[in-house]
């Protein structure tokens, strides 16, 4: 999570003690007191990052990046109720879980040695699968390795085996506010034939409460709209009734940013992850540094040493998430402490 947000200043001018409960799609209902103004302010922010035209942009600001997996499984299942789901293992725990919840059948895919999804392995479930529709749900970065699943490559491989019928969902919980501001390869788009995009706004914009956005197009929500008799307004989301903060948090986050500081801060934060990556290199620990990406995994550190600094850990691998609030003198410590280890 970035830690370095600083909210003092809303908090000050902006009473939170009132009751605002956002309900219906923020893009459709109308509200003579336009309480979905913040709401529809961070859709039309991240729809123009990620390139979706106005005219179909559809979405709202969810409760964290998982709802918005729940969300884009939810569409491609209501698209092809008859598919079969894929995902790499690993992908967020969400996935697999959400997919029993919404009794969609799922396969999981094989991974390459950095994390990202094995092509191969998803060719021949491709081929296996190929007499049924298929719900994709790829990692723009991976939680432990920060891996990207390269989406053109996926549909390459669609293409290549004549899969009309298929729905992608792109998992992107922290590097979804990232890689816009990068001039990567991995860049993605909804110029691309993607469903849904899920990102978290309390990881690389470092709100105080934990939120989200998830983009999908207006052709989806129309699968899955209905307007209760009591409200008159259409609902397209999951819960119905959702925080009228938590979009007010989030469009803080990014407006008194603005880009062009999120687009330093961003090469900044790779920057010292490459600095990181040497110098572990140099330590004997194997890290892994994966293309535009901020986190770096490598050879698991003595207990004491995961304790202090909470490092998150899975079997002999930890790794290190480099945020916004991470200083070049803070990797030195941390790689002293290593040294002396």
């Amino acid at each position: 999570m970035n830690l370095s947000g600083n909210f003092k200043e809303l908090f000050e001018n902006f009473d939170f003690s009132f009751l605002l409960n956002n309900i219906g799609d923020p893009i459709t209902t109308y509200s003579g007191s336009d309480r979905f103004y913040f709401e529809k302010k961070v859709i039309e922010f991240f729809a123009d990052l990620y390139s979706l035209n106005r005219e179909e942009m559809r979405g709202y600001v969810t409760t964290g990046g998982s709802e918005g997996n729940f969300y884009g499984l939810y569409l491609g299942r209501e698209s092809y109720p008859d598919a079969v789901a894929l995902f790499s293992m690993a992908s967020h725990y969400s996935i697999p879980k959400y997919s029993k919840m919404l009794r969609i059948p799922y396969e999981i895919i094989s991974t390459l040695d950095t994390g990202e999804i094995n092509y191969l392995d998803l060719e021949k479930k491709i081929i296996q699968n190929k007499d049924k529709p298929i719900i994709l749900s790829l990692n723009i970065g991976t939680t432990m390795a920060g891996a990207i699943d390269n989406v053109d490559t996926v549909i390459l491989l669609l293409t290549k085996h004549k899969i009309n019928d298929y729905y992608i969902h792109c998992d992107a919980a922290l590097f979804g506010g990232m890689l816009p501001f990068l001039s990567s390869k991995n860049r993605i788009s909804f110029s691309d034939n993607i469903g849904s995009l899920s990102i978290s706004g309390h990881k690389f914009f470092g709100t105080p409460t934990p939120c989200g956005v998830v983009l999908t197009r207006q052709k989806y929500v129309d699968k899955i709209s209905s307007v209760p008799g009591y409200t008159g307004a259409e609902d397209s989301t999951i819960l119905g009734s959702r925080s009228g903060h938590a979009p007010i948090l989030l469009w803080y986050a990014i407006a008194s940013i603005g880009k062009a500081q999120i687009k330093k801060t961003v090469r900044n934060c790779i920057g010292l992850a490459r600095y990181l990556h040497s110098s572990l290199q140099s330590l004997g620990f194997e890290p892994l540094l994966n293309p535009d990406s901020n986190i770096v995994l490598f050879n698991k550190p003595n207990d004491q040493i995961v304790n202090k600094w909470k490092l998150a850990s899975v079997g002999n691998k930890s790794h290190v998430v480099v945020m916004p609030h991470v200083s070049k003198e803070m990797i030195d410590q941390f790689l002293s402490e290593l040294k002396q280890a």
